[in-house]
């Protein structure tokens, strides 16, 4: 396995962590007629998300297998040339391949009995019945499934010609334009999915880095459209630190189901759930990328180094390949992309409350502005932290909710859109 850096390291084994012990703080279902937990550390005020529990299943499904398989590659290594004791050695692709897929069996089964376990119910009937049950959420599933590897084929074979920094960004566009519908209607939903995805290509990417059969194909996709800090030769995980990037404030957010006497104000709601993510990272930053490195050329140095007016890359290291330009450009984009999600749900745009959201946007652009580093991990948990942050101060000054349309929930949710959810779901 590659050495992780020291910032991301950090990150990465954080994540796995807070999963590991929300399996042991977060797991009252008896609520919802779930087996009751026999753990005595769950938090008593909150009830556990079904969701959730499957998901959580999933992300550990794919932690358990990606150390598993590192351990085991040690004992499948064989040498190169046998006949020569200063040969090196590598790890033999039937053997890996053979570890691979008896550990994701083992693993998957063993997961699908613990969480029909805590749900007193078949796992898998479940799922599909959880999907079915909305018109919503089946269609969703119909179209990506089906839509997103056409737009990914598309854009790949359209954009061979353009510059690789602008031609990656355009991925980040499908996310955009395959998500924010979802975020807005069926966040619950949407958490469920990002979860499972991000499960999903991690284990395919710890497939392709051991080289088992059948991931030759994947390399040579994936060579073309990696982060130039990034190799083939190693794990790559650009593509999955956006997709859990893009939904990160909703998994954290939805693991919990809370009977509030107080409704949220559609403001609070689409802040939370589209600021960190699709909105930073799917706008903003693609924005910033494919306007810094597309616009204004010809005030760059030849050294290569862009030249800033108002900042400087021997000011600041970090922004040495930021351009003025690119984070003027990002923070217009992600300004008018809100002001049309307010717009959609009926939100007052000149209000209080919504004038301070601005401020997001423009924190968000500063930071993706200034961070060197996994911005696809660190901005979305950079936000997550600035926009609770900053409700929780608003909620304070009562005066700023005295308009009733402020304090309406989000009427684009699926539980009050009859036409997205037929029925409650748990």
């Amino acid at each position: 396995m590659p050495m992780l850096g020291e910032n991301e390291a950090v990150l990465v084994s954080s994540l796995v962590g807070f999963f590991i012990g929300d399996v042991f703080t977060n797991n009252n279902l008896s609520v919802d007629g779930g087996r009751e937990s026999f753990y005595i550390f769950n938090a008593g005020s909150y009830s556990t998300s079904y969701t959730h529990i499957l998901s959580r299943a999933m992300v550990l499904s794919a932690i358990y297998l990606t150390s598993f398989v590192t351990i085991c590659s040690r004992l499948c290594l064989v040498p190169i040339n046998k006949n020569s004791k200063s040969t090196k050695w590598c790890v033999s692709r039937p053997r890996i391949t053979f570890v691979f897929w008896s550990a994701l069996l083992v693993i998957l089964l063993v997961m699908y009995y613990a969480v029909s376990y805590q749900f007193r119910e078949d796992a898998i009937l479940w799922t599909v019945a959880y999907i079915g049950s909305s018109t919503f959420r089946t269609w969703t599933f119909i179209l990506w499934g089906s839509l997103i590897p056409i737009a990914v084929v598309l854009v790949d074979v359209l954009t061979r010609r353009v510059k690789s920094t602008v031609r990656r960004k355009l991925f980040h566009f499908i996310g955009v334009i395959s998500f924010t519908p979802v975020v807005m209607i069926d966040p619950i939903f949407f958490a469920f999915a990002i979860s499972t995805a991000t499960s999903v290509c991690l284990m395919v990417e710890v497939g392709r880095f051991f080289q088992v059969y059948g991931t030759s194909r994947l390399s040579a996709f994936l060579k073309h459209h990696i982060d130039e800090r990034e190799s083939t030769d190693g794990i790559i995980r650009t593509h999955m630190y956006l997709i859990f990037g893009m939904g990160a404030s909703l998994i954290l957010h939805y693991r919990h189901v809370q009977n509030s006497i107080r409704e949220i104000p559609a403001i609070m709601e689409l802040a939370y759930n589209l600021i960190p993510g699709v909105i930073s990272l799917g706008v903003i930053d693609s924005a910033a990328a494919i306007v810094g490195s597309s616009f204004m050329l010809r005030y760059r140095k030849a050294s290569g180094v862009p030249q800033n007016k108002f900042f400087t890359g021997r000011a600041n290291p970090s922004i040495s390949h930021k351009t003025t330009t690119g984070t003027i450009g990002g923070f217009v984009a992600g300004l008018l992309f809100w002001i049309l999600i307010l717009k959609l749900a009926e939100v007052p745009l000149m209000s209080l409350p919504t004038m301070y959201s601005f401020l997001m946007i423009a924190a968000a652009t500063l930071t993706e502005c200034f961070m060197d580093g996994i911005d696809n991990l660190q901005l979305p948990l950079v936000m997550i932290s600035a926009t609770c942050h900053l409700f929780a101060l608003l909620m304070g000054e009562s005066q700023l909710w005295l308009n009733e349309e402020m304090r309406r929930p989000n009427p684009t949710t699926a539980s009050s859109l009859a036409s997205a959810l037929r029925s409650a779901w748990r």
